[in-house]
């Protein structure tokens, strides 16, 4: 079974930076907590029984939570200030910071604020994110050119854009279209007979997946091709027959 998905956002946007959460958003235990701890306090505060300093681990959240001899937990959800784990990482004194000076390892101002106010927000752990079932998201607001998003990530890539102060790009001619994905599909140009052939073609005016299947030659009026001897039934996403390449 082949799956094709084209959007007209990643055609017309050539990059956008790595999503940060604003100032408002929630910590995200995975994408924003876990790399700092495994990076620099899961090798003697982790899973390697062999290697754990002072029975201590971060990596679950039962145990973090514990209280320690001194009747403090590493981690106190919500409270920062009566969190071991915050008195170490702001600490001067070379003798009690972690992580300590001969790792050569140490965790920058941003990086000690995060796990600060992740910790405020209730130290909430999270599973690898491997074993999290994907939800749908909802999609973002947004204020202008609401006829421009073709598909919900469109809806995505333009609220960044609005985000960033910027506006989408005009769309491309057919020309500049069937250069584009025929260069990210084959590595070269189209022939000159190739986009005569595209160009002339009425089917290939208003779709894009089209374009598509136009580069690799799947008979778009069969709605199926051939790979390795074998027909596979060119469907969406969602399993349904492409029928929009005949509207």
């Amino acid at each position: 079974m082949a799956f094709i998905v084209i959007t007209a956002g990643a055609l017309a946007v050539s990059s956008l930076p790595a999503e940060t959460a604003g100032p408002a958003a929630k910590i995200d235990y995975n994408r924003a907590v876990r790399p700092i701890l495994a990076s620099h306090c899961f090798k003697c505060h982790g899973f390697d029984a062999k290697e754990r300093k002072a029975g201590l681990r971060l990596d679950l959240c039962d145990e973090a939570v514990k209280p320690r001899k001194s009747g403090r937990p590493a981690i106190s959800p919500g409270r920062p200030e009566e969190s071991l784990l915050v008195e170490r990482i702001t600490s001067t004194d070379e003798d009690h910071v972690m992580p300590p000076p001969s790792t050569g390892k140490k965790l920058v101002e941003a990086e000690k604020d995060l796990l600060k106010r992740w910790i405020a927000e209730g130290a909430e752990y999270q599973a690898h994110w491997a074993f999290i079932p994907p939800r749908r998201p909802a999609l973002p607001a947004v204020r202008g050119h609401i006829g421009w998003p073709q598909n919900p990530i469109d809806g995505f890539i333009l609220a960044r854009l609005e985000k960033e102060g910027l506006r989408p790009s005009p769309e491309a001619g057919r020309t500049a279209l069937i250069r584009r994905v025929t260069l990210d599909l084959t590595g070269l140009p189209p022939s000159l007979a190739e986009v005569d052939a595209f160009l002339g073609d009425p089917l290939h005016i208003h779709d894009l997946n089209a374009t598509i299947l136009h580069c690799l030659g799947i008979d778009h009026t069969r709605l199926t091709f051939k790979f390795q001897g074998r027909d596979f039934r060119l469907t969406d996403v969602a399993g349904n027959v492409a029928h929009r390449l005949l509207a």
